[in-house]
Protein backbone atom coordinates (compact mmCIF):
# COMPACT_ATOMS: atom_id res chain seq x y z
CA UNK A 1 0.00 0.00 0.00
CA UNK A 2 1.44 3.46 -0.61
CA UNK A 3 1.80 5.73 2.45
CA UNK A 4 1.12 9.30 1.10
CA UNK A 5 0.77 10.86 4.56
CA UNK A 6 3.64 12.29 4.84
CA UNK A 7 2.79 14.93 1.44
CA UNK A 8 1.39 18.37 2.14
CA UNK A 9 -0.90 17.80 -0.86
CA UNK A 10 -4.76 16.06 -0.34
CA UNK A 11 -4.37 13.10 -0.95
CA UNK A 12 -7.26 12.56 -3.96
CA UNK A 13 -5.08 15.52 -5.70
CA UNK A 14 -2.29 12.55 -5.00
CA UNK A 15 -4.05 9.81 -6.45
CA UNK A 16 -5.17 12.05 -9.66
CA UNK A 17 -2.01 12.91 -10.36
CA UNK A 18 -0.54 8.85 -9.78
CA UNK A 19 -3.69 8.34 -12.12
CA UNK A 20 -3.08 10.97 -15.12
CA UNK A 21 0.40 9.44 -14.91
CA UNK A 22 -0.90 6.21 -15.95
CA UNK A 23 -3.21 7.12 -18.37
CA UNK A 24 -0.18 9.07 -19.94
CA UNK A 25 1.74 6.23 -19.71
CA UNK A 26 -1.03 3.79 -21.32
CA UNK A 27 -1.05 1.16 -18.67
CA UNK A 28 -4.11 0.95 -19.16
CA UNK A 29 -5.08 0.47 -22.75
CA UNK A 30 -8.11 2.16 -24.56
CA UNK A 31 -11.21 -0.10 -24.54
CA UNK A 32 -9.87 -1.74 -21.35
CA UNK A 33 -11.60 -1.16 -18.11
CA UNK A 34 -9.37 0.68 -15.07
CA UNK A 35 -9.70 -1.12 -11.77
CA UNK A 36 -12.79 -0.63 -9.84
CA UNK A 37 -13.22 1.76 -6.82
CA UNK A 38 -12.62 -0.82 -4.94
CA UNK A 39 -9.51 -2.46 -6.09
CA UNK A 40 -8.07 1.49 -6.33
CA UNK A 41 -9.37 2.16 -2.65
CA UNK A 42 -7.48 -1.14 -1.30
CA UNK A 43 -4.33 -0.12 -3.98
CA UNK A 44 -3.50 3.64 -2.40
CA UNK A 45 -5.09 3.03 0.99
CA UNK A 46 -7.72 5.54 1.15
CA UNK A 47 -10.92 5.82 1.17
CA UNK A 48 -13.86 5.38 -1.45
CA UNK A 49 -14.98 9.31 -1.33
CA UNK A 50 -11.04 10.09 -1.78
CA UNK A 51 -10.99 7.58 -5.16
CA UNK A 52 -14.20 9.43 -6.28
CA UNK A 53 -12.63 12.47 -5.85
CA UNK A 54 -9.82 11.75 -8.59
CA UNK A 55 -11.92 9.98 -10.81
CA UNK A 56 -14.01 12.82 -11.26
CA UNK A 57 -11.50 15.10 -11.86
CA UNK A 58 -10.28 12.90 -14.36
CA UNK A 59 -13.48 12.78 -15.85
CA UNK A 60 -13.77 16.96 -16.20
CA UNK A 61 -10.73 16.40 -17.70
CA UNK A 62 -11.89 13.86 -20.89
CA UNK A 63 -9.74 11.42 -19.33
CA UNK A 64 -12.06 8.84 -18.77
CA UNK A 65 -15.67 7.99 -19.23
CA UNK A 66 -18.03 5.32 -17.09
CA UNK A 67 -20.17 3.51 -18.79
CA UNK A 68 -23.23 1.43 -16.37
CA UNK A 69 -22.39 -1.70 -14.88
CA UNK A 70 -19.28 -1.84 -17.28
CA UNK A 71 -17.09 0.05 -15.22
CA UNK A 72 -14.45 3.07 -15.97
CA UNK A 73 -12.52 3.16 -19.48
CA UNK A 74 -9.84 5.41 -20.26
CA UNK A 75 -10.21 7.91 -22.57
CA UNK A 76 -6.12 9.15 -23.86
CA UNK A 77 -5.68 12.18 -25.45
CA UNK A 78 -5.04 12.47 -28.79
CA UNK A 79 -1.17 13.68 -29.40
CA UNK A 80 -0.96 17.60 -30.94
CA UNK A 81 0.10 17.18 -34.25
CA UNK A 82 2.98 19.70 -35.21
CA UNK A 83 3.21 21.35 -38.61
CA UNK A 84 7.18 21.58 -38.16
CA UNK A 85 10.09 20.09 -35.99
CA UNK A 86 12.41 22.54 -35.29
CA UNK A 87 16.35 21.94 -33.95
CA UNK A 88 17.25 23.39 -30.38
CA UNK A 89 16.56 24.50 -27.70
CA UNK A 90 15.70 28.14 -28.59
CA UNK A 91 14.39 27.66 -32.15
CA UNK A 92 12.04 25.22 -29.88
CA UNK A 93 10.70 27.97 -26.85
CA UNK A 94 10.07 30.50 -29.93
CA UNK A 95 7.43 27.16 -31.64
CA UNK A 96 5.90 26.98 -28.39
CA UNK A 97 5.49 30.25 -27.79
CA UNK A 98 3.66 31.36 -31.21
CA UNK A 99 1.55 28.11 -30.33
CA UNK A 100 -0.04 29.10 -26.95
CA UNK A 101 -1.31 32.13 -25.62
CA UNK A 102 -0.09 34.15 -23.00
CA UNK A 103 -0.73 36.99 -19.89
CA UNK A 104 0.89 39.72 -18.67
CA UNK A 105 0.60 40.12 -15.28
CA UNK A 106 2.97 42.93 -14.81
CA UNK A 107 5.74 44.91 -16.52
CA UNK A 108 8.20 47.12 -14.31
CA UNK A 109 11.96 48.41 -14.07
CA UNK A 110 12.95 47.32 -10.69
CA UNK A 111 16.51 47.74 -9.31
CA UNK A 112 17.89 43.78 -9.42
CA UNK A 113 18.57 42.04 -6.58
CA UNK A 114 22.77 40.30 -6.19
CA UNK A 115 21.58 37.32 -7.08
CA UNK A 116 19.20 38.50 -10.64
CA UNK A 117 22.45 41.26 -11.38
CA UNK A 118 24.62 38.02 -11.05
CA UNK A 119 22.64 36.26 -14.25
CA UNK A 120 22.66 39.33 -16.13
CA UNK A 121 26.21 40.55 -15.12
CA UNK A 122 25.56 43.73 -13.55
CA UNK A 123 26.02 45.29 -10.81
CA UNK A 124 23.56 44.77 -7.46
CA UNK A 125 21.01 47.55 -8.03
CA UNK A 126 21.46 47.97 -11.41
CA UNK A 127 17.58 48.77 -13.21
CA UNK A 128 16.05 46.06 -14.89
CA UNK A 129 12.98 45.36 -16.57
CA UNK A 130 10.79 42.41 -14.73
CA UNK A 131 8.03 40.78 -16.16
CA UNK A 132 5.42 38.29 -15.06
CA UNK A 133 3.38 36.17 -17.52
CA UNK A 134 1.14 33.17 -17.64
CA UNK A 135 0.84 30.87 -20.61
CA UNK A 136 -1.86 28.63 -21.72
CA UNK A 137 -2.53 25.66 -23.72
CA UNK A 138 -6.01 25.76 -24.76
CA UNK A 139 -7.05 27.38 -22.34
CA UNK A 140 -5.36 26.21 -19.41
CA UNK A 141 -2.50 27.79 -17.70
CA UNK A 142 1.00 25.73 -17.72
CA UNK A 143 3.51 28.08 -16.79
CA UNK A 144 4.42 30.73 -14.85
CA UNK A 145 7.09 32.95 -15.99
CA UNK A 146 9.54 35.92 -14.63
CA UNK A 147 11.67 37.41 -17.12
CA UNK A 148 14.45 40.44 -16.16
CA UNK A 149 16.27 41.95 -18.94
CA UNK A 150 18.90 44.68 -18.91
CA UNK A 151 17.12 48.11 -19.26
CA UNK A 152 18.65 49.07 -22.09
CA UNK A 153 17.26 46.07 -24.08
CA UNK A 154 14.13 46.28 -22.18
CA UNK A 155 13.32 49.90 -23.14
CA UNK A 156 13.39 48.42 -27.11
CA UNK A 157 9.73 47.14 -26.82
CA UNK A 158 6.23 47.46 -25.02
CA UNK A 159 4.33 45.62 -22.63
CA UNK A 160 1.88 44.61 -25.28
CA UNK A 161 4.54 43.46 -27.53
CA UNK A 162 4.99 40.80 -25.02
CA UNK A 163 1.54 40.10 -24.61
CA UNK A 164 1.48 39.04 -28.50
CA UNK A 165 4.58 37.42 -29.28
CA UNK A 166 7.34 35.42 -27.88
CA UNK A 167 10.30 37.54 -26.24
CA UNK A 168 13.07 35.51 -27.79
CA UNK A 169 11.34 36.76 -31.40
CA UNK A 170 11.18 40.17 -29.51
CA UNK A 171 15.21 40.15 -28.95
CA UNK A 172 15.89 39.18 -32.90
CA UNK A 173 13.71 41.62 -34.07
CA UNK A 174 15.07 44.60 -31.73
CA UNK A 175 18.67 43.82 -32.96
CA UNK A 176 19.83 41.29 -29.58
CA UNK A 177 19.59 37.78 -31.40
CA UNK A 178 19.73 34.85 -28.90
CA UNK A 179 22.77 32.93 -29.70
CA UNK A 180 22.63 30.04 -26.77
CA UNK A 181 21.06 29.52 -23.11
CA UNK A 182 22.40 27.68 -20.27
CA UNK A 183 19.24 25.99 -18.39
CA UNK A 184 19.34 24.19 -15.25
CA UNK A 185 15.73 22.51 -14.28
CA UNK A 186 14.55 21.09 -10.82
CA UNK A 187 11.55 21.08 -8.62
CA UNK A 188 9.44 23.47 -6.69
CA UNK A 189 6.18 23.29 -5.00
CA UNK A 190 3.10 25.93 -5.84
CA UNK A 191 2.98 28.79 -2.98
CA UNK A 192 -0.27 30.83 -2.63
CA UNK A 193 0.28 33.09 -5.00
CA UNK A 194 1.25 30.87 -8.68
CA UNK A 195 -1.16 27.61 -7.40
CA UNK A 196 -4.35 29.58 -7.99
CA UNK A 197 -3.09 31.05 -11.35
CA UNK A 198 -2.05 27.61 -12.84
CA UNK A 199 -5.36 25.81 -11.59
CA UNK A 200 -3.26 23.83 -9.14
CA UNK A 201 -3.40 22.48 -5.37
CA UNK A 202 -1.84 24.39 -2.67
CA UNK A 203 2.00 22.81 -2.22
CA UNK A 204 1.91 21.02 -5.75
CA UNK A 205 5.05 19.72 -7.33
CA UNK A 206 5.92 22.30 -10.24
CA UNK A 207 9.04 22.00 -12.96
CA UNK A 208 11.07 24.98 -11.59
CA UNK A 209 13.33 26.31 -14.84
CA UNK A 210 15.85 28.44 -14.34
CA UNK A 211 17.45 30.44 -18.09
CA UNK A 212 20.03 32.39 -18.76
CA UNK A 213 20.16 33.37 -22.45
CA UNK A 214 23.11 35.25 -24.09
CA UNK A 215 22.99 37.12 -27.78
CA UNK A 216 25.53 36.40 -30.39
CA UNK A 217 28.33 38.68 -28.77
CA UNK A 218 28.35 36.98 -25.83
CA UNK A 219 26.24 39.51 -23.58
CA UNK A 220 23.71 38.47 -20.88
CA UNK A 221 20.46 39.48 -22.23
CA UNK A 222 17.57 37.53 -20.04
CA UNK A 223 17.56 35.19 -17.05
CA UNK A 224 13.96 33.79 -17.26
CA UNK A 225 12.32 31.61 -13.87
CA UNK A 226 9.05 29.47 -15.25
CA UNK A 227 7.14 27.27 -13.16
CA UNK A 228 5.42 24.66 -15.38
CA UNK A 229 2.92 22.05 -14.20
CA UNK A 230 4.35 18.85 -14.94
CA UNK A 231 1.27 17.37 -16.02
CA UNK A 232 0.98 19.26 -19.07
CA UNK A 233 4.53 20.30 -19.42
CA UNK A 234 7.39 17.59 -20.87
CA UNK A 235 11.06 18.47 -21.96
CA UNK A 236 12.31 15.93 -24.19
CA UNK A 237 16.16 15.94 -24.97
CA UNK A 238 18.06 13.99 -28.18
CA UNK A 239 21.20 12.08 -27.09
CA UNK A 240 23.72 10.77 -29.18
CA UNK A 241 26.41 8.25 -28.59
CA UNK A 242 29.95 9.32 -29.31
CA UNK A 243 32.81 6.75 -28.71
CA UNK A 244 31.85 6.21 -24.96
CA UNK A 245 30.17 9.33 -24.53
CA UNK A 246 26.15 10.86 -24.61
CA UNK A 247 26.34 14.08 -25.68
CA UNK A 248 23.19 16.28 -26.10
CA UNK A 249 21.91 16.67 -29.17
CA UNK A 250 18.87 19.21 -28.97
CA UNK A 251 16.19 19.79 -26.89
CA UNK A 252 12.36 20.06 -27.34
CA UNK A 253 10.34 21.68 -24.54
CA UNK A 254 6.71 20.82 -25.54
CA UNK A 255 3.27 22.16 -23.96
CA UNK A 256 0.54 19.06 -24.16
Amino acid sequence: MNDMTASPMPRYHQIYLLLRQKIMEGVWPEGTPMPSENELTLAHNVSRITIRSALSRLESEGLIFRRQGAGTFVRPPKPERRSEKLQGLLENLVEMGLRTEVKLLSFTYVAAPADIARHLNLKTGSVVQKSVRIRSSKGVPFSYLTTWVPEDIGHHYRPEDMAERPLLAIFRDIGFPPADAEQTISCKLADNIVAPLLQVELASPLLWVQRDVRSKNGRQIEYIEALYRPDMYEYKINLVHEGDVWSHLDADPAAN
